[in-house]
């Protein structure tokens, strides 16, 4: 039970309490489920974010208190901070004001300018294969749109790497790039 506790408040879903228990004990003796996680959480009264059922008259002076010491915290952070602070699991939803005011600064329009052809290189990395353990790597100019480099790799922790593509890049074009 106070594994359970513990993983609780460190905001585990039943799936990963279960499996977190699992490294306390023989595997091979016992079993521990999802199932008998949320049996035992019912015990010891550990409510879930909807059982617990909190309003916003419930939370506003803690709501208020964290505001006053952290004016920029996000919504996942303030639900975070009320959890391992006060013991209050909420949704992100509660948050309305600071979900607005990030909303405000969103998608902020900026004029792109670049001096001419190959004055700028632009760099990406995509995720898109990592299940299959392979990352995509992109160099770009982005006045022209031509492909400097597409790459494929296992890896996209490689920064030598990704500079070995920026010099045969150069050298392909015959020189080095304003900025």
């Amino acid at each position: 039970m106070p594994l359970i506790r513990k993983y609780f408040a460190l905001g585990y879903s039943d799936g990963k309490i279960a499996r977190e228990c699992m490294d306390h004990f023989n595997k091979n003796v016992y079993g521990l489920s999802t199932s008998t996680v949320k049996r035992r959480r019912k015990q010891i009264q550990l409510l879930s974010t909807v059982k617990q059922a909190v309003t916003w008259e419930d939370i506003e002076p803690m709501y208020n208190n964290l505001r006053q010491k952290f004016p920029n915290l996000g919504a996942r952070d303030m639900v975070a901070k009320l959890r391992l602070l006060y013991g209050v699991r909420i949704s992100e939803e509660h948050d309305s004001e600071g979900i607005a005011r990030r909303k405000a600064k969103r998608f902020v329009r900026k004029r792109f300018w670049s001096a001419g052809v190959m004055d700028v290189l632009c760099f990406d990395q995509h995720d898109k294969w990592k299940r299959f353990g392979l990352w995509l790597h992109l160099g770009m100019d982005p006045f022209t749109g031509r492909i400097a480099w597409i790459k494929i790799w296992w890896s996209n922790r490689n920064s030598k790497l990704v500079t070995s593509y920026f010099i045969d890049a150069c050298r392909e074009i015959g020189g080095v790039l304003a900025v």
